[in-house]
């Protein structure tokens, strides 16, 4: 059997176990909802400080990586034929300002 992308599986496992981490020891600290394009998209300083952790943990793989929030082009490295690492810093960030604990870290990696 060949082993097709386990080192870019325990890179992403890794990314999620740094960025859990990091949003265990920052808690409700930088939680204050910031307005997107509307009232319904909506993200928190702590999204910022998720995506950043985790961006600079997939950087190595040399692949590009789309962020959620601070990815300024979303689309931008989404035609690449190669590998792409897609990033939610906090999937379901509206749950966890409301305090409602349905709330995940998502990173995935298409290949295209």
């Amino acid at each position: 059997m060949k082993k097709k992308w386990i080192s870019e599986s325990e890179l992403a496992i890794r990314a999620v176990s740094k960025a859990a981490k990091l949003m265990e020891e920052k808690g409700t600290k930088y939680l204050t909802p910031r307005m997107k394009s509307s009232p319904r998209s909506i993200f928190t300083d702590l999204d910022v400080l998720i995506e950043k952790c985790i961006t600079e943990v997939l950087k190595p793989s040399g692949y590009p990586i789309i962020g959620e929030e601070t990815s300024k082009d979303k689309g931008a490295d989404s035609k690449s034929r190669g590998p792409v690492w897609y990033v939610d810093p906090i999937d379901g960030t509206a749950n966890i300002v409301s305090s409602i604990p349905f709330y995940a870290i998502s990173v995935g990696l298409f290949f295209g």
